[in-house]
């Protein structure tokens, strides 16, 4: 039963029903057929929150942020409200859209969109003008889920490629993440500017060639995909810096990757390499390598012509030796491997910082350990040591060792000695084996320790 209406243009009328006994909602009927509910009389913002709000952009944008930057704005379904007033409320927001020519920001986009289609389907002259053009407008300056929604639904269909092509070359950042995108979408492999794109988590097990598209590129993302290789006209992304494909299942790479010079960080950890091709020694920008959790035994001998390689993690792999020396790396992560020994080689790395050994299957230190005068935090933890080099005491720049797992290792007493030193991590066993003498200096040279319970 229809309790009361609203007509606001020759097309659209809005409708109070009475669906059941005492339960009313508002309808929206286009040509007197019923197209949709109203479900949510959108939010209240109060007075003191509306100068903050003054670069919102739409109601998409204004919803997206107001569950997390402003708690006194809420739903207006979540105070008492009548269907009555509520009904108003729709009529006064749907007044407003028309009267400004059908502004898809005054509306949420799964309102706002599917409105303006059906209108133009019918004939509306205003909507047939506004379409596309609200389409363009709302992709370009759209919030994250605006652009999801408006590819999810397709709406992107209904632009030509020409139209298509101005859009992009208008954006320089697109996330299409979280879309469950089984294939890139056609319509967006079009000449572009483009710098970084974001195809995180999605169900994509290619990257097509016509990603060569987005020659502009820097920062490309593709974690937590299917994706099984890297294609090899990948290098003529000529711009690239930032790679960063984890959580796939990929087998090998392309043997000319070492062509993307100007590369700094590539992350491959999570899947399934078995080895690395030669080229790798090519990239000569290269700051950041993670290879973490891959099925690697060894890396190519060119490893070590990457003079600007900072950072380098080859945790949870197979390695039982290290790689060769690189000479400017900071951080070397090659924990949970089957390391049995430290070699002599180590010593090349005088630029260290952090070394991650833990996890391995390490039985001693040697003595040259003390030749890594820039390391600042040692992780031995989870090995087979039964003792401790008082080398690692000429670490004068140590601030964080990792010493737990180690069943049968007592802590030495020249550890309480080292200046630096700011933290040790042990375990229970370690932490009973420690005599008063120990413990007191501990405690006077200020060094915190951390007992797990393992």
């Amino acid at each position: 039963m229809v309790q009361k209406t609203y007509k606001v243009n020759k097309f659209l009328e809005l409708k109070l029903c009475e669906i059941s006994s005492g339960k009313k909602e508002t309808r929206i009927f286009i040509n007197d057929e019923y197209f949709i509910q109203c479900k949510i009389a959108l939010i209240n913002v109060p007075k003191k929150s509306i100068g903050e709000l003054q670069d919102i952009k739409s109601i998409d944008n204004l919803i997206e942020i107001s569950s997390d930057d402003f708690e006194d704005i809420y739903y207006l379904n979540k105070i008492k409200i009548t269907p009555e007033d509520e009904f108003w409320v729709h009529c006064s927001n749907l007044q407003a859209w028309a009267e400004f020519d059908y502004d898809t920001r005054i509306l949420h986009s799964n309102l706002a969109f599917p409105l303006l289609k059906k209108l133009c389907e019918i004939g509306d002259p205003i909507a047939k003008k506004k379409f596309k053009e609200e389409i363009a407008k709302r992709f370009i300056a759209g919030n994250h889920n605006t652009r999801k929604y408006l590819i999810i639904e397709g709406f992107l269909g209904f632009l030509m490629n020409e139209e298509i092509e101005v859009i992009l070359e208008s954006i320089k950042r697109l996330d299409l993440s979280d879309l469950r995108l089984t294939r890139f979408p056609k319509i967006l492999l079009l000449e572009n500017k483009i710098e970084y794109l974001c195809l995180n988590n999605n169900n994509l097990t290619t990257i097509p060639e016509k990603i060569i598209m987005y020659k502009k590129l820097k920062h490309f993302e593709l974690y937590c995909n299917h994706i099984e290789y890297l294609p090899y006209n990948i290098i003529k992304i000529k711009n690239l810096e930032i790679l960063r494909v984890g959580s796939n299942e990929i087998k090998t790479l392309p043997d000319n990757i070492g062509e993307l010079e100007l590369l700094e960080i590539l992350d491959l950890n999570n899947n399934k390499l078995k080895n690395v091709p030669l080229s790798i020694g090519s990239l000569k920008a290269l700051k950041e390598l993670n290879l973490e959790n891959n099925l690697l035994e060894h890396l190519p001998s060119s490893i070590m012509y990457l003079e600007n390689l900072e950072k380098m993690n080859l945790s949870k792999n197979r390695f039982s030796e290290f790689p060769n020396k690189i000479d400017n790396l900071n951080e070397l992560d090659i924990s949970y491997n089957n390391i049995k020994s430290i070699p002599y080689q180590l010593t090349h790395f005088k630029s260290l910082n952090v070394l991650d050994l833990g996890f391995n299957r390490i039985k001693s230190i040697p003595k040259f350990i003390k030749e890594l005068r820039s390391l600042n935090v040692l992780a031995l933890n989870d090995n087979s040591l039964e003792n401790l080099p008082y080398e690692i005491s000429l670490l004068n720049n140590l601030t964080d060792l990792y010493l737990s797992g180690n069943i049968n290792l007592k802590l030495p007493h020249f550890l309480s000695t080292l200046n630096s030193l700011k933290r040790i991590t042990i375990d229970k066993e370690q932490e009973k084996k420690m005599d008063r003498n120990f413990q007191t200096k501990i405690e006077e040279n200020k060094i915190h320790v951390k007992v797990l319970d393992i």
